[in-house]
């Protein structure tokens, strides 16, 4: 009896470890003209939320969170022809999504508004976002400015059409706390910002951005590619890092302007237009230009203002920085010495 009872406790205790079909994790498809959103609103940790081809017109609060171990993954299923699914919203009042969650990969969708922006990341923890389209937005492609985030990497993304900054990250007083920006690898074509009225940059991390911009093209934005604004703190142990980018032809101003440290820009390639190259400013008079290093660019073109390093800059390190006056010098730069010739 004792032994029978002692088998029954055990079956009952391991079937209670075994996951049943309700826990386990989903794969669900969603179809052009289907309302995803009531289905977005379920999912659990390690959900997978499959757009597929076409364009699915509505927008979306994104409010759901994952697990470190089981994050969950909302992405496109590309066409025959490599087209992604694409997110887009034409009515005003609306982003395409705003995005509150943790533990969220989001990655092969396309996001359009015509009127604001393509992504709004509001409070949100562990967002990566990964071989996404961000086209034609009236505002902002993809912002970070309306609440606490962390660890949000955006990684090999296109931002192609906008009308204003594409990628705007923090706030202007610096009160929003980001940490752990990264974003890496992607390309932002700003050749179609042309307002007057507004400075048009490619990526700004603004005042007490943790961050990185790394390995990055930006082609023809209308301000400034780059712009970091610092720290109020200059022994922060935040960071704000810019290198290996690629960097051409800003139409009104510097190719990448420091407004405050601790920064550090090495190794980009800067294809200055005739506002010049790089340029470490005293924005808006703040005093910030502590622990500023401008180490071991390369940059075309600028004339006498290839790089400038404001007088306020307090010991800054400016090393081996190279202005060069055509292509085939940058090539020479690059080869080995007995390849050069």
């Amino acid at each position: 009896m004792a032994i029978r009872l002692i088998r029954t406790t055990l079956i009952v205790a391991l079937s209670a470890c075994i996951p049943t079909d309700h826990a386990r994790a989903r794969v669900i498809e969603i179809s052009p003209g289907q309302d995803y959103r009531s289905v977005l609103r379920k999912l659990e940790p390690g959900d997978e939320l499959v757009f597929l081809p076409g364009e699915h017109h509505l927008p979306a609060k994104v409010r759901v969170s994952g697990t470190p171990e089981k994050p969950i993954l909302l992405r496109g299923r590309p066409d025959s022809a490599g087209r992604l699914p694409e997110i887009t919203w034409t009515q005003r009042g609306e982003n395409t999504w705003d995005v509150y969650g943790k533990y969220l990969r989001i990655s092969d969708l396309q996001f359009h508004s015509r009127n604001h922006c393509g992504m709004r990341i509001r409070e949100a923890t562990d967002i990566q976002i990964q071989n996404c389209v961000f086209r034609d937005n009236g505002e902002n492609d993809l912002t970070v400015n309306s609440g606490a985030a962390a660890s949000v990497h955006i990684l090999h993304c296109r931002f192609v059409g906008g009308k204003q900054t594409p990628v705007y990250i923090g706030n202007h007083d610096g009160h929003q706390v980001v940490t752990d920006f990264r974003f890496e690898g992607n390309l932002i074509d700003g050749s179609r910002i042309n307002d007057a009225n507004i400075v048009g940059y490619g990526i700004q991390l603004k005042l007490n951005v943790d961050g990185v911009v790394r390995n990055n093209l930006i082609l023809g934005t209308q301000g400034p590619a780059i712009m970091v604004y610092g720290f109020q703190d200059a022994k922060t142990s935040g960071k704000q890092l810019v290198e290996n980018n690629i960097v051409v032809g800003a139409r009104n101003s510097h190719c990448i302007v420091v407004g405050g440290g601790p920064v550090t820009v090495r190794n980009n390639l800067v294809i200055a237009g005739d506002r010049g190259g790089i340029d470490v400013a005293d924005y808006g008079n703040r005093n910030l230009l502590d622990g500023i290093a401008i180490i071991g660019n390369v940059v075309l073109g600028g004339d006498d203002r290839w790089l400038n390093v404001s007088r306020h800059a307090r010991t800054p390190k400016v090393e081996r920085n190279v202005k060069v006056e055509s292509v085939s010098t940058i090539v020479q730069q690059l080869l080995p010495n007995d390849q050069a010739d």
